[in-house]
């Protein structure tokens, strides 16, 4: 399962409108080193909103498609959970995907104090 490009930059824009754009990593290497960084060292914790919000979606994506999800179409494209969910409830149910998730990190950063104050 792997979020579209076109779905990607819809999350990618929630995030950053919300304020929490500071917090993505830079690049998919950075991302990788900041796991490796966090199983290092039992303390650490790096929250990235965007990656918390993909996760949340691929949840909902396997909970509403099942284990199908996890497979590949005719034409051997991972499936996108957004563009099924798009299919199934239409583009207002994507929207509700997308602003939902990016709210929950927007809540879980107000409570870890991570925005920035400017």
């Amino acid at each position: 399962m792997k979020i579209c490009t076109k779905h990607w930059e819809q999350l990618r824009e929630a995030v950053d409108r919300k304020g929490m754009g500071h917090l993505v990593a830079k690049s998919g290497e950075d991302a990788m080193n900041r796991v490796v960084k966090e199983l290092e060292d039992e303390e650490l914790v790096i929250f990235d909103p965007l990656m918390a919000a993909n996760n949340a979606i691929w949840s909902a994506g396997l909970k509403a498609g099942g284990v199908g999800m996890l497979g590949k179409d005719t034409n051997g494209n991972e499936f996108c959970p957004l563009c099924m969910c798009e299919g199934a409830g239409g583009l207002e149910m994507v929207k509700t995907w997308i602003e939902g998730s990016t709210d929950d990190c927007l809540n879980h950063c107000k409570e870890k104090n991570l925005l920035n104050n400017n």
